[in-house]
């Protein structure tokens, strides 16, 4: 084989081994772009399950002791409840307390700075049937007031965030960065951090395709202390 012959092999299988590393560059970015992202947002969330039903029944507990600074607003639990009933298919009943309930609402010093918390307590065939959610407002209410020239404000929008955020993982929505499922306190008064992202009602409504359309009634707020410090 003569030189340029040899010459004109080499670039051939050069262009060839471009073309792969080329292939297999675009197939990473694409895995990059669109795979890990998907991987990363699996529903139900790591832990977490779906709700048993349509029907997501709530109740708000009402053994709070007094305390003469912090108090339970019960008008935040009604309000991610409300944004639940607002934005997906389900129907959202206000009921009496007892081990049926979908959710619980109570208040409760969570450790490690913990602002909000919610269990699952009755799971069957990766649905929940019963569970808790806590709020801590004591430290909702701190790191706003340290955080903010305006911590009456920021308090209401922090509140209001770690409740919706709390009921999103009692339907199985797992954390993200761009609405109520982001982790931590918030500095914008922007709307999509109190409620869920497209993506997320999209997972929710396709598990509950046949809801009947939803009324909610939010009884007048009314305020309870929140309970003090446990003694555990």
């Amino acid at each position: 084989m003569n030189l340029s012959c040899r010459f004109r092999n080499s670039i051939i299988r050069f262009s060839i081994r471009q073309l792969s590393m080329l292939f297999l560059a675009a197939g990473l970015l694409v895995y990059l772009s669109f795979g890990r992202d998907v991987r990363a947002d699996p529903f139900p969330g790591n832990d977490l399950y779906i709700a048993n039903d349509s029907v997501h029944t709530f109740c708000i507990s009402n053994g709070y002791a007094a305390n003469e600074v912090y108090e339970y607003d019960e008008s935040v639990a009604r309000y991610a409840m409300s944004v639940l009933a607002d934005t997906t298919n389900m129907t959202v009943l206000e009921v009496a307390c007892s081990a049926q309930t979908d959710i619980r609402w109570t208040t409760a010093n969570l450790e490690n700075s913990i602002r909000g918390i919610y269990s699952c307590d009755t799971m069957l065939r990766g649905e929940c049937y019963s569970s808790l959610i806590v709020l801590d407002f004591r430290q909702l209410d701190l790191i706003d007031s340290m955080r903010s020239t305006n911590p009456a404000w920021n308090r209401w929008l922090d509140r209001r965030k770690t409740a919706v955020h709390e009921v999103g993982h009692s339907v199985g929505l797992d954390h993200d960065t761009v609405s109520a499922m982001r982790q931590g306190p918030i500095g914008s008064a922007a709307v999509e951090w109190r409620t869920y992202s497209s993506h997320d009602i999209g997972h929710i409504n396709s598990r509950r395709p046949t809801t009947p359309p939803t009324t909610t009634t939010v009884p007048p707020t009314t305020t309870r202390p929140i309970a003090p410090p446990s003694s555990k």
